[in-house]
């Protein structure tokens, strides 16, 4: 069973244990241009198993939705998970959004 944690869980606290997944829903509409970039975590703590969007139920051709990464911790450690929302072309200056989970495999 894995946890599924949202753009609310930002800056929380999780602990995992080694072989269990984690799910990140972070909501985006990649036809502005801005997308969920994830700041590679160190695959011997955490390995990354899914990176894919995922429509809104009901969406239309442009409409938002979601980011899912899907995780597994692999061995104990503490970790944090950085992300950002931006339009990777224009730079660090087109950040709209950052975040963060605070991981600890045990």
């Amino acid at each position: 069973m894995s946890k599924v944690l949202t753009d609310a869980d930002h800056d929380r606290e999780v602990e995992l244990r080694p072989g269990e997944e984690l799910e990140l829903r972070l909501k985006e509409n990649p036809t502005t241009g801005y997308r969920w970039s994830l700041e590679a975590p160190d695959p011997a703590l955490l390995q990354l198993l899914e990176d894919d969007f995922a429509l809104a139920p009901g969406g239309a051709i442009g409409a938002g939705g979601e980011r899912i990464f899907r995780f597994r911790a692999q061995a104990p450690g503490q970790l944090t998970l950085r992300l950002r929302h931006w339009q990777a072309w224009s730079g660090e200056s087109s950040v709209e959004r950052h975040f963060r989970l605070h991981l600890r495999v045990a």
